[in-house]
């Protein structure tokens, strides 16, 4: 067969103009990321939207754009076109950057391409103040949309079909609903896809990218078993849930036992992303997770956590 029915699909409910980046009769080019570099745009690009992918590599707080503060504008989310786009994501969303680069392959950033502005004025947003500008004669950009990739791509159509390329995605004007894969080992079966926040983003304790926790986004419900919280567990999937100073931890427990069983451990360091764990509970029954609107509970137990967001991570036990 040429599909496999199981596999994870990534569903996708992006702005109309949006769409039309993601579609292979659209497919722009994807420009790769250099610090500093001007971007290849010009006025007649006004009008179009231009991805560019910036290697895991530039993702850290020694990025020389930003270091250097190679930004102007700022106001309305609008710069100018010759803006470093990594600086320019920080400054425009406050996508936290760490000093080693991240675990993922890369990111795609898109851009809308704008007139120009007689002024660029400064402003400071997110810890970064960006330059003063006038008399600028190129085109505006903003910041529409970033996709973070497992894998490098050559096409947003193709990152689009994928069921592992995805890890996450979000529109900086609007939410963007998207399901998060994992990525599968050579043993594994294709996992499910994950549920849908209903918030927008935040970052975690140790500044990475998560989802405000909502009880809709993490309960069993919905018409589709596929993308119940149960199901992606026995998937595989490691669920880290968070109140403001602890982080938890939540996978299957080993065995596979039928009916589900979770281990629940907390980080030990949670401000650092890899944290070592320590057991807090073994092979809890699933029906003992009483989530609420408030956190999660376990019953027969002293453990209660009030979670302020969430997010996932492929298991690296076997």
């Amino acid at each position: 067969m040429d599909t496999d029915p199981a596999s994870p699909s990534v569903r996708l409910d992006l702005p109309s103009t949006l769409e039309d980046v993601f579609s292979p009769t659209s497919n722009p080019e994807i420009i790769a990321y250099s610090p500093n570099a001007p971007l290849p745009v010009s006025i007649h690009h006004v009008g179009k939207f231009l991805p560019v992918q910036v290697a895991a590599a530039h993702l850290t707080t020694g990025n020389a754009g930003l270091r250097t503060r190679h930004l102007w504008g700022g106001d309305q989310s609008v710069y100018s076109s010759d803006s470093d786009p990594v600086a320019l994501l920080v400054h425009s969303s406050g996508f936290a950057l760490k000093e080693t680069k991240p675990d993922y392959a890369s990111i795609v950033l898109v851009f809308a391409v704008l007139p120009p502005q007689e002024v660029y004025r400064p402003l400071k947003k997110n810890g970064l103040r960006s330059r003063d500008l006038q008399c600028f004669d190129g085109p505006s950009i903003r910041l529409e949309c970033t996709c973070v990739l497992q894998t490098p791509t050559t096409s947003l159509s193709a990152a689009k079909a994928s069921p592992c390329a995805v890890i996450r995605m979000f529109n900086h004007n609007a939410l963007v609903s998207i399901s998060t894969p994992v990525a599968q080992s050579k043993q594994s079966q294709p996992r499910p896809s994950l549920p849908q926040p209903d918030a927008l983003f935040t970052t975690s304790l140790s500044r990475e990218v998560a989802y405000k926790y909502s009880l809709a986004a993490i309960a069993d419900g919905g018409p589709h078993p596929s993308d119940w919280l149960s199901t992606v567990l026995k998937g595989g999937s490691v669920l880290y849930v968070e109140s403001e100073q602890e982080r938890w931890r939540l996978s299957a427990a080993a065995g596979g036992s039928s009916p589900l069983a979770i281990d629940v451990s907390i980080c030990t360091q949670p401000l650092d992303f890899n944290s070592p764990t320590r057991l807090l509970h073994s092979a809890i029954a699933w029906q003992a997770m009483q989530w609420s609107s408030r956190g999660l509970k376990i019953s027969g137990t002293n453990s209660e956590l009030t979670i302020k967001r969430f997010y996932w991570a492929a298991s690296s036990q076997s």
